[in-house]
């Protein structure tokens, strides 16, 4: 029973990155057909789209009465995205930095921080009830409605491909539909894999005596951030900053107030260790400040940078080792 669980684990886990890419590179083969900014192209299609796995996860755990599994999920995800995955991008640029110039992305990074902190906030009366689910649903909603209202900045940079035309056009060949048909099958092997991860973080839970959430952070987490980490280094090394930064709003923004305002409403997330959510606010408050710190007065994020974020997220994982194996 065990050997199967973990065989179980590992091609849930396997299903569910593969799927996820695969998910993304056919909204990416679609989109081809339309022009969008860099930064808007990358979040919707790898930030946005990333967080399908998170969705998936987060739904079939809260219809289970286990959401704690996606609110762990949730912080692994994106304390990843903000310390390690900004990090890795920094270290495989070029000159060993990223330089933050437009005002758009300078603001949509402020918008992403005060979203990834709603949550630990929302959470310190010790539940994310239906009505933080709302409110967060609500972020999510705003942020969208801001960044389109920013026609100006829509329409500065435009990707047009070779394989442009326009989407009339284009929905009359087969290939815009076999796209679609192969999103379609992709998201049904992310939701069957999430169904596996969830039944083996379950087992994983009881026979290791842990809290589903730490599951969710070392895990579940861990192993969803692999395509947003993946796409940071491959963007990096092309010298895409707004596809860099596309990728880690989305990817913070979708998780911490989409997905964790669905799973709310379905089932409200209590928290019983108050010590891991004081230690959280704190660490997640420091990577904050040292987040506005290089995007306001520096305008970069540089090698200095790498080496504290990094610093934190190993002290993150320190607090976990402290909280739960000690």
């Amino acid at each position: 029973m065990d050997f199967l669980v973990i065989i179980i684990f590992i091609l849930s886990a396997i299903g569910i990155y593969l799927s996820g890419e695969f998910v993304v590179n056919n909204i990416i083969n679609f989109s081809r057909y339309i022009g969008l900014s860099p930064f808007i192209i990358s979040f919707f299609l790898m930030g946005v789209s990333s967080a399908l796995p998170n969705l998936f996860l987060g739904s079939g755990a809260a219809f289970k009465k286990i959401p704690e599994l996606s609110l762990g999920d949730v912080f692994g995800n994106d304390f990843i995205n903000l310390t390690i995955v900004i990090s890795l991008a920094v270290l495989f640029s070029k000159y060993k930095k990223i330089q933050v110039k437009n005002l758009f992305i300078k603001q949509s990074v402020i918008f992403m921080i005060l979203a990834a902190l709603a949550p630990l906030f929302l959470v310190a009366d010790g539940i994310l009830s239906r009505y933080d689910g709302l409110f967060l649903l609500s972020l999510f909603g705003f942020y969208i409605w801001w960044s389109f209202s920013r026609q100006n900045y829509l329409t500065e940079k435009i990707y047009y491909s070779s394989d442009y035309k326009p989407l009339r056009l284009a929905l009359k060949e087969w290939s815009a539909y076999a796209s679609l048909l192969k999103i379609i099958l992709g998201i049904i092997i992310l939701f069957l894999s999430a169904q596996g991860i969830i039944y083996s973080a379950k087992f994983f839970a009881s026979i290791l005596n842990l809290p589903l959430v730490i599951i969710g952070i070392l895990i579940v987490g861990f192993g969803n951030s692999l395509p947003e980490t993946y796409f940071a280094i491959s963007s990096s090394r092309k010298g895409e900053t707004e596809l860099i930064f596309g990728n880690m709003v989305g990817s913070v923004i979708a998780p911490a107030t989409l997905v964790l305002g669905i799973v709310s409403i379905i089932f409200p997330i209590y928290i019983n260790n108050f010590l891991f959510l004081e230690i959280n606010r704190i660490l997640y408050l420091l990577v904050i400040f040292i987040l506005l710190w290089f995007i306001l007065k520096k305008k970069e994020f540089n090698l200095y940078t790498a080496i504290i974020l990094i610093g934190i997220y190993l002290l993150f994982l320190t607090s976990l080792k402290y909280i739960y194996f000690n």
